[in-house]
């Protein structure tokens, strides 16, 4: 078993070195790169833990323990980049994460304020022996549980995003950052295991060799994994939308939606901006010289559709002239349009004929 964990820790440090190079050659390019890097340069404290208990290096047992803040550290580090990133105007509350952070690092106190290796929980592994160890299990189901909070909230974030796309721009596919989700969903899904295996331990279920050490590393690869994704997908569409504002309007629509409507119509012909290919809400809305968020809201309590759907009746009326003017081929008008086959064309298409028919 200890072998394992050796063999774990050494493939997660060579891939932590290989994520340090690839973001140190970006450091002049990206503005994130020195938080970035900051993040990089402490995960390796992650993997202490599980070193000295595989190693059972008895110099070292006065550092066990006094790390364990540092995935809840990473992870709301994540999280704030992905929220700066995909709702600038809802960015992560500091009393969200200041408060998960000082509940970890309060219940590292315990374990800390013990011997160095009280009654062996570094040399042994503890098996239903709550009473003995509350300090470890204490510890480590925090740590689960803050992991898993945070995870549930970049979820939430990136769920929200991808929900909210076809409201600031048309061509949703080059906006779509799907591997954060999925990256979330790992972490939701790493720390719950790691909070059934703690429970299952203090429980005596089964005896697993040297499971804090388990749950440190999968831990610890889930923040690599989170940290990779910063750096190799590409920053999201920002969206321009104060979703507080948007979710607490009413439907009944205003004089004012009208005019903005109005507005947004008019600018629409005129500038002929359907046929930008990635045209979003937040450069239609400097055109149109009105908020992002107020032209969200006119459109659906005046037209019940999002930008994307408003955008794409032109697109739609553009394409049924150039069709019915030309010879065209409609994998042609698809092409113009920056839709990626005739196929995903031809269907809205033919319905929309028949409905101006």
């Amino acid at each position: 078993m200890a072998l394992l964990v050796f063999f774990i820790v050494i493939l997660l440090f060579f891939a932590w070195l290989a994520l340090l190079a690839s973001e140190w050659k970006r450091i002049h390019t990206r503005p994130s790169s020195p938080l970035l890097l900051k993040a990089l340069a402490i995960w390796p404290l992650l993997i202490v833990d599980a070193t000295i208990r595989a190693a059972s290096v008895e110099k070292w047992f006065a550092v066990a323990g006094m790390f364990k803040f540092v995935a809840v550290l990473l992870f709301i580090y994540v999280l704030r980049y992905w929220c700066e990133k995909m709702q600038p105007h809802w960015p992560l509350s500091r009393m969200f994460s200041g408060l998960v952070l000082t509940v970890t690092l309060a219940s590292q106190l315990p374990l800390l304020l013990v011997s160095i290796n009280h009654q062996g929980w570094i040399s042994n592994t503890p098996v239903a022996q709550v009473a003995e160890y509350w300090q470890v299990y204490l510890c480590y189901v925090i740590q689960c549980i803050a992991c898993l909070i945070v995870g549930l909230r970049l979820f939430d974030v990136s769920k929200r995003y991808h929900d909210c796309l076809s409201w600031q721009a048309v061509d949703i596919k080059r906006y779509f950052r799907k591997p954060v989700t999925f990256a979330a969903m790992a972490i939701i899904l790493v720390t719950l295991v790691g909070f059934l295996l703690v429970l299952a331990t203090a429980l005596g279920l089964f005896a697993l060799n040297l499971w804090p050490a388990l749950v440190d590393l999968v831990l610890a690869a889930s923040a690599l994994i989170m940290l990779a994704v910063i750096i190799f997908v590409d920053a999201p569409l920002a969206s321009p939308i104060r979703y507080k504002v948007l979710t607490s309007a009413s439907v009944k629509p205003t004089h004012r939606d009208h005019a903005v409507v109005k507005t947004a119509q008019d600018v629409m012909v005129k500038s002929k901006a359907y046929k930008i290919i990635g045209y979003t809400l937040e450069e239609f809305s400097e055109r149109c010289k009105c908020d992002s968020t107020d032209l969200v809201i006119a459109l659906r309590r005046t037209h019940k559709q999002d930008f994307r759907a408003f955008i794409f009746k032109y697109r739609m009326e553009y394409a049924r002239n150039i069709v019915m003017r030309s010879d065209a081929s409609i994998a042609a008008v698809a092409k113009r349009l920056g839709f990626h086959s005739e196929k995903f064309l031809s269907g809205p298409f033919l319905s929309y004929l028949e409905r101006r028919n």
